[in-house]
C-alpha cells in the first residue's frame, strides 16, 4: 500500500493491525490496544488508506472528550455516540460504504454496540472498533467489546509507546494484568508513593508536587476517583494559583462558582455549534460581565487549539478545571500525572488507567490502612478488585464448562 510507506513510524505489529482493518475484515474489525500503544497513530493511516480508495470515514467514542481528541488527532471527522444515534433515530443514516470508528470501545454497553453494529449494518458500511477490555469498563450493562473480541477475533497492540522509563511500561503492565504488588513496587523504590495520614493531606501534598512541577493544568494531570476528591483538588490548586499571582480580578458568578481570567474550566455539557464536547477543558482569557459572557482558550493533545465565546444565561454547563476524575482521564495523554488512589472505588481497570496517563512521571497518593495492615499490601489488594463485565452468554457457556472439566479430571484420575 502506497499510504502507509508515508508512515514509517509504525511498528510491525501497528502495520499488522492496520493490514486487519483494512483487508483482513469485512463488516467488524476490532484491534484490542494496552494504554500508550499506539492506536491513534495507526487511525491516521488507516484514514488514509481508505480515503485514497474513495471510502468516507467518520469516528465516534461514548465522552465528548475522547471525541474531539480522535478528531483531532487522526482528522477523522467524529461525533460522540449520543449525537451520533440520535442523527441515525432522526433518519440521517451513515454514509453508504463508509468506515465508523469507534474509538475507547471497551467502555460501551451492549444496548449502545447493538445499535451502532445496526446503524452499519443497514448502510452496508464497516464499524472498526478499538479500545482495551481492561481500561475502565461500561458504566450500563454488558461487556461487548471483550465478547466480540474473543468471537470475531482481534488484532492486537501490546507495545507501550507513551511511557518514557522501561520500569513504568512495565508497571503499567502488571496493573493491567492484575499483578498490584510487582506494578506498585517501582513506586515505592522511587519514592513516587506517599502516605499521608489524612486524605486532606494527601490531597494538599498531591497539589504541592502540582505546583513544584510548573502548576500547569494542561501539562500535569490531577486526578481523584470521585466527584469529591476532584472538588477538593480544584480548590487546594486554586488557591495556591491566586498565592502566585497567576489569577486575574475580574470575575463573574455562575451558580454560586466565581470564575475569573486565568481559571482552567471544563465543559460539562456537549454544543456542538460551538464545537464544544463534554469534557474539554480550556483557560479563561475574557470576562463580559454585564453581558455574562465567557471566552475560553480551549485545549487539545496538550496545546491551545481555539477560542469559545459562550453565553452563561443559554450555557451554564461550566465547572472548575483544574483536576479530573479517572473516567474523564481515560485516552488522555500528559507529561505528568498526581493521582490520589485507595478506598471503596478503587478496582483494577482504574488503577490501569490512572498509572497510564503520564509520558513521564506518575506520583501517587494515599493514606495509612487501619492498624496492623501494610498500606501497600491492603493498596494492592483494593486494586486487584476487577470490575471487567461479561456478557450472559460468556457466564453460562463458563458454567456448561466448568461440570465438563471436572469431568474430565475425575475421569482422569481414575484411569
Amino acid at each position: 500500500m502506497r499510504v502507509l510507506a508515508k508512515h514509517p513510524e509504525l511498528s510491525e505489529e501497528q502495520m499488522k493491525a492496520v493490514w486487519h482493518m483494512t483487508v483482513d475484515t469485512k463488516g467488524i474489525a476490532l484491534i484490542s490496544g494496552y494504554a500508550g500503544s499506539g492506536k491513534t497513530s495507526l487511525l491516521r493511516a488507516v484514514r488514509e488508506i481508505f480515503e485514497a480508495e474513495g471510502v468516507s470515514v467518520g469516528g465516534t467514542a461514548l465522552a465528548g472528550r475522547a471525541q474531539a481528541e480522535l478528531q483531532q488527532k487522526t482528522g477523522i471527522p467524529s461525533r460522540n455516540c449520543a449525537q451520533l444515534l440520535a442523527d441515525v433515530a432522526r433518519g440521517n443514516v451513515l454514509p453508504r460504504g463508509s468506515v465508523l470508528v469507534l474509538d475507547e470501545a471497551g467502555m460501551i454497553s451492549t444496548p449502545t454496540m447493538l445499535k451502532l453494529v445496526k446503524a452499519v449494518e443497514e448502510s452496508d458500511s464497516k464499524l472498526i472498533a478499538i479500545g482495551h477490555e481492561k481500561q475502565l469498563q461500561p458504566i450500563e450493562r454488558g461487556g461487548p467489546f471483550r465478547e466480540l473480541g474473543n468471537r470475531l477475533g482481534k488484532a492486537e497492540l501490546v507495545l507501550n509507546r507513551r511511557q518514557q522509563q522501561e520500569w513504568a511500561r512495565t508497571s503499567s503492565r502488571a496493573m493491567a494484568d492484575g499483578d498490584t504488588v510487582k506494578a506498585l513496587q517501582p513506586f515505592i523504590e522511587r519514592d513516587l508513593l506517599t502516605v499521608c495520614d489524612t486524605k486532606r493531606e494527601a490531597l494538599q501534598a498531591l497539589v504541592e508536587q502540582w505546583v513544584k512541577d510548573g502548576m500547569n493544568p494542561h501539562q500535569g494531570l490531577m486526578i481523584a476517583g470521585t466527584n469529591e476528591d476532584v472538588a477538593t483538588l480544584n480548590e487546594i490548586a486554586r488557591a495556591k494559583l491566586i498565592e502566585a499571582g497567576v489569577l486575574g480580578h475580574q470575575g463573574i458568578d455562575l451558580d454560586g462558582t466565581r470564575f475569573v481570567i486565568g481559571d482552567t474550566v471544563k465543559f460539562t455539557k456537549t454544543a456542538a455549534k460551538k464545537g464544544l464536547s463534554r469534557g474539554d477543558r480550556g483557560d479563561i482569557v475574557d470576562l463580559d460581565p454585564e453581558r455574562r459572557t465567557m471566552t475560553v482558550l480551549v485545549y487539545a493533545n496538550r496545546a491551545p487549539s481555539h477560542k469559545v465565546t459562550v453565553s452563561l444565561d443559554n450555557y451554564p454547563h461550566i465547572a472548575r478545571g483544574l483536576a479530573t476524575t479517572a473516567h474523564m482521564s481515560q485516552g488522555a495523554t500528559s507529561l505528568n500525572s498526581y493521582v490520589f488512589v485507595g478506598g471503596d472505588f478503587q478496582h483494577r481497570e482504574l488503577s490501569y488507567v490512572q498509572v497510564s496517563r503520564s509520558e513521564k512521571l506518575t506520583h501517587l497518593y494515599t493514606t495509612p490502612s487501619v492498624v496492623g495492615d501494610d498500606t501497600a499490601a491492603r493498596l494492592a489488594r483494593e486494586m486487584h478488585r476487577s470490575r471487567a463485565k461479561d456478557l450472559a452468554h460468556s457466564v453460562a457457556q463458563h458454567q456448561q464448562e466448568v461440570p465438563r472439566q471436572q469431568d474430565q479430571e475425575a475421569t482422569h484420575e481414575r484411569r
